[in-house]
């Protein structure tokens, strides 16, 4: 049965969790960019939270899931320094600062 949706799912809890969800596109790869709260402190225990992929099929009730798997964020990583443009032309200048998106 084909395949409709990807959802990138979290354990948090006791059950699972929704992280992102995309449509299928019969592509050879996804990307979900997810928010972490397993964040590894350097001297303290890594905090590892289980995650898994689940693959809805065009009948809402047939689902199919991958192997859990496990992983943590390590928060010693500087981001990336923001890239900065100057225009001048007459009687103006602008400045255009691009960077990573960061958490509101």
């Amino acid at each position: 049965m084909p395949i409709a949706a990807y959802e990138v799912q979290r354990f948090e809890n006791g059950e699972w969790a929704t992280l992102g969800s995309m449509a299928a596109a019969q592509v050879d790869s996804y990307q979900v960019v997810v928010s972490t709260p397993d964040i590894f402190t350097p001297g303290q225990a890594e905090q590892y939270s289980r995650y898994r992929v689940a693959a809805q099929t065009i009948d809402s009730s047939v689902l199919h899931f991958s192997m859990v798997d496990s992983a943590y964020s390590i928060d010693s990583i500087a981001p990336p320094k923001p890239q900065v443009t100057l225009l001048e032309g007459d009687g103006f200048r602008l400045i255009i600062s691009a960077g990573p998106p960061y958490p509101t």
